[in-house]
């Protein structure tokens, strides 16, 4: 970087447009492209880095010079103090950058004049180790978790587990109360696919409807047999299949709630919000009677 009269002149460098990597020998050009895709240390010592030239001599005053067929030419620019600064930041990190890379490439030649002195194992494998732990640090898994929020985490996962535990011995003893409310066996809520039917039964309707209550699973089995997953046919038959489902449902709530002598209401709570209405069904005053 030159300087005259203390303004800092930054953008003039001439940059060589020398190739980055030679061919090598009877090398076609696509070979050179995948031996850059797949780079070796003698890759790497093979790029030619762009040379930086100075101006041999800047003219004072403010400005910035461009290198010219006949010459060098200033153009005039801003002389505010915040454009020298960013002058002067910019052409000291673009110098270091290449003064690194440099050294990168020193070090490469380096390997290949003499490979058995140049390679250290254990530098590298610190030099790795030491790379892992900056990544850790940057995602924020450098630290280990405190025992304060390792208990707080532990809580919550417990929290999670005795809500779910708790929601499904709920809904076990609901369906249990329901089933003996319409004189059947309360046990048989506890048999898979058979408590689904005699539910089917006490609404009033044919227990061929049972396979609808399962065809979202079964639908999405078949999408991924087939091969359709993440197509459109995937996703309209998965609508088509949820369709179907909330259908049946929906006529499920309408037989329970005639069948136990609610209305239209109670129907349409018993579908929004069964978590609520089927144990008011269950423990209420309610009687079955089929209709």
């Amino acid at each position: 970087m030159g300087s005259a009269d203390g303004v800092a002149w930054s953008e003039n460098l001439v940059y060589s447009s020398s190739p980055l990597v030679r061919l090598q020998p009877n090398e076609s050009l696509e070979q050179g492209i995948r031996r850059l895709e797949t780079p070796s240390i003698a890759t790497f010592a093979a790029v030619a880095l762009p040379t930086m030239v100075e101006r041999p001599e800047v003219v004072a005053g403010q400005g910035r010079s461009e290198p010219q067929e006949s010459g060098w030419k200033d153009l005039p620019v801003d002389a505010s103090q915040s454009r020298h600064d960013q002058i002067v930041n910019t052409d000291r990190s673009l110098r270091e950058t290449i003064a690194e890379t440099n050294k990168i490439r020193e070090k490469a030649l380096e390997q290949i004049r003499n490979p058995s002195a140049a390679f250290d194992p254990k530098q590298f494998e610190e030099a790795v180790r030491e790379g892992a732990k900056r990544d850790l640090e940057r995602q924020g898994g450098g630290q280990p978790m405190s025992p304060k929020a390792r208990g707080e985490l532990l809580g919550w996962i417990f929290g999670l587990v005795f809500a779910a535990l708790v929601i499904s011995i709920g809904g076990l003893i609901t369906v249990w109360r329901i089933f003996t409310k319409a004189g059947r066996g309360g046990w048989e809520c506890l048999i898979p696919f058979f408590g689904n039917a005699v539910f089917l039964d006490i609404a009033g309707l044919p227990m061929g409807l049972l396979t609808v209550f399962f065809l979202p699973q079964i639908s999405a089995v078949v999408v991924n047999l087939a091969g359709l997953a993440g197509t459109v046919a995937a996703s309209g038959i998965m609508a088509l299949a949820w369709l179907l489902y909330a259908l049946v449902w929906a006529l499920n709530c309408q037989g329970l709630a005639r069948n136990f002598g609610k209305g239209t209401g109670f129907a349409c709570g018993l579908f929004f919000l069964p978590f609520i209405f089927l144990p008011i069904l269950a423990f209420g005053s309610a009687r079955y009677r089929s209709r």
